[in-house]
């Protein structure tokens, strides 16, 4: 149409013409946008001309490849996606005429019946969607947070702890982007990538601002992304003190033990004789340098006998705290890979210190299970004390519970929006009635249904649609008085009534072979603005969940405006037909009159003209008269 309108983009999408073409796509395109948290849906041809937005801005009618729209992102990924005949994405740019909102452009190529390319669709997503997606606090503790980045290295979504403002305009230069930025250089280099261990994405701890604030953080580096064109990563950090504020107990903890040990070897120097003083002092000394965090070992000279034993001893000791320090060390850093070696069945501390690494080890694992959307693992806290097991399980419970939320609303949202379109493009009850029936029925999974209209003329509630009943159904009323069974008393008490087991109310539910009774009858009522229209049964061989009967609630509503705006609909139809049919005899009747009394104007034209010629007569007797009198 544009191209036989011949006139320019701007002038045709503000024509008649546009509008009539477009103005059907609205209701289907625009509840979609919004249920999946798109800004605006675009058209572009060709030739680079917007002929269609939901959105209606400034940028409707102009062409991306000219003026000031051919320096956007939008137009280098809609020439792009054009030539490579495949799906991209723009990134994030401050777009001017959605009033400088920062946005991307998903770009698909449109072809018609014989595969020419003949424009694209752009879905925009602004960065207050991605930002929704992206920050969610829930699990990350009081210091943890999520953003992305892009190759370019600035970010694509606010921090945790900053604000939009930042976003395409501060630069995130640490370890880990750097990290993420020389994987991207060196993706191919197999080699090189196991050499400064880029081959897989770490767990580490490194120095988040420059500034002395260090965190335990990983890069994610987003390949679904990359099949759009952009290169994108996840970064998500939580401070060091507060990841391993377990590990500095158990650090604490081998202190104290350490402490203990020196005063017993102390205890011990006072009690033995002069002959042992001098490698006692030694010995004692080199305690002293132990328990400053001193950990050397020594050769000194003792004589072979207890005192050589407690030389040998301190000895082993000394090894055995570098050996934890070791340990202790690489913990901090994020790096679990060693343990202890236990001495003997009653080394207590090397097997907690073993315990400890593989439990941040386990710890490491579930976290990246459910930074992967795995919400399902199990995590049992060790202990009561164990408050990095609580917090982990209180996360994953958290993180559960909103995932099952959201597919909650999903499924109400979407039952309503498919319910709308039940609704609409109905002209007449009976089958609005079968619509509405068959919907609910099908949507909840249910195997019967009844749906019965309140008749104002008969006062009466009457049978106006069913699914899988029998018309032959003895059990089926075809109409109830207000009160009177289970269909009017919930009619009357406008209140919601579910019936469970064996009960004569119940319609059977007709499976050709066989009938068989439902388990759960919900026998609803739906109103609107307190006036009930009708009401509505709806049978299963299940019982109703809570989500069901929460759309059922919610749904009735619509149903109720839905007869109500029909039912005035087919009245003012009604009423306009009379008026049309008392119009046409009036019409008749006016004709007839016309006639009438074209008819009378006649008889009167000649009325008239008789007495004209009796007048003349008249006078010409007259003057007869007048002549005969004069002779």
């Amino acid at each position: 149409e544009f191209d036989k309108s011949r006139e320019d983009a701007k002038t045709f999408v503000q024509s008649k013409t546009w509008n009539e073409l477009t103005k059907p796509l609205y209701p289907e395109i625009v509840p979609s946008l919004k249920l999946q948290g798109f800004y605006d849906f675009l058209f572009i041809d060709i030739h680079g001309n917007i002929l269609f937005s939901t959105k209606k801005e400034s940028d409707l009618g102009l062409n991306v490849f000219q003026g000031n729209m051919r320096e956007t992102r939008l137009a280098r990924t809609v020439k792009q996606s054009m030539e490579k005949h495949k799906m991209l994405f723009s990134d994030l740019e401050r777009y001017a005429p959605s009033m400088g909102i920062i946005s991307g452009f998903f770009v698909q190529p449109v072809t018609d019946n014989r595969g020419n390319t003949i424009g694209v669709f752009a879905l925009q997503i602004t960065m207050q969607t991605i930002n929704s997606m992206i920050q969610q606090e829930a699990g990350y503790g009081k210091t943890g947070q999520a953003y992305l980045i892009g190759s370019d290295l600035y970010l694509r979504s606010s921090t945790r702890f900053g604000d939009e403002s930042e976003i395409l305009r501060k630069k995130i230069v640490n370890k880990k982007t750097l990290e993420w930025k020389d994987f991207l250089q060196h993706r191919d280099d197999k080699a090189y990538l196991k050499t400064n261990e880029l081959d897989q994405e770490r767990v580490t701890t490194y120095d988040a601002t420059g500034k002395g604030y260090y965190v335990l953080g990983i890069y994610r580096n987003l390949y679904e992304l990359e099949k759009y064109g952009v290169h994108w990563a996840l970064i998500e950090e939580i401070s060091h003190q507060e990841a391993f504020a377990f590990a500095r107990r158990l650090s604490d903890i081998a202190k104290i033990s350490f402490i203990i040990t020196i005063l017993v070897v102390v205890l011990i120097s006072i009690l033995v004789t002069r002959w042992f003083v001098n490698p006692i002092k030694l010995l004692s000394s080199w305690g002293k340098e132990i328990s400053t965090g001193k950990l050397t070992q020594k050769d000194i000279k003792a004589p072979k006998n207890e005192i050589g034993e407690m030389k040998d001893t301190f000895n082993q000791l000394v090894g055995a705290l570098q050996t934890y320090s070791d340990i202790a060390r690489m913990v901090a850093k994020g790096d679990f890979s060693r343990q202890v070696e236990e001495r003997s069945e009653e080394d207590v501390l090397a097997r907690s210190i073993n315990k400890m690494v593989a439990s941040f080890r386990k710890v490491v694992e579930q976290a990246d299970r459910i930074a992967n959307g795995d919400y399902n693992t199990l995590i049992k806290p060790r202990s009561e004390n164990d408050t990095l097991g609580k917090a982990l399980y209180k996360m994953t419970e958290t993180l559960r519970k909103n995932a099952e939320k959201f597919r909650n609303e999903d499924w109400l949202k979407t039952g309503l929006n498919r319910l709308d379109g039940v609704l609409k493009g109905k002209d007449n009850i009976k089958d609005l009635s079968e619509g509405i029936i068959r919907f609910f029925a099908t949507y909840l999974e249910a195997q019967v249904g009844l749906i019965y209209l309140y008749d104002e003329d008969s006062e009466q509630l009457k049978l106006s649609g069913t699914y899988a009943v029998s018309e032959k159904e003895k059990k089926v009323t075809k109409s109830f008085k207000p009160g009177e069974g289970v269909v009017g008393q919930v009619f009357k008490n406008k209140q919601r009534l579910l019936i469970s087991g064996e009960s004569p109310d119940m319609p059977l539910i007709d499976m050709g072979l066989e009938t068989k009774s439902p388990h759960t009858l919900a026998v609803v009522p739906f109103s609107f603005e307190n006036q009930v229209v009708g009401v509505m049964e709806i049978g299963s061989v299940n019982p109703f969940t809570e989500l069901q009967l929460n759309f059922i609630d919610l749904a009735v509503q619509d149903l109720a405006l839905a007869v109500i705006t029909l039912n005035s609909h087919l009245k003012v139809r009604k009423l306009l037909e009379q008026t049309q049919e008392q119009a046409k005899i009036l019409e008749v009747q006016q004709e007839e009159l016309r006639q009438a009394n074209e008819e009378l104007q006649e008889q009167t034209e000649a009325l008239k003209r008789s007495e004209e010629n009796l007048q003349t007569q008249q006078e010409e007797l007259k003057v007869t008269n007048e002549e005969l009198e004069e002779r």
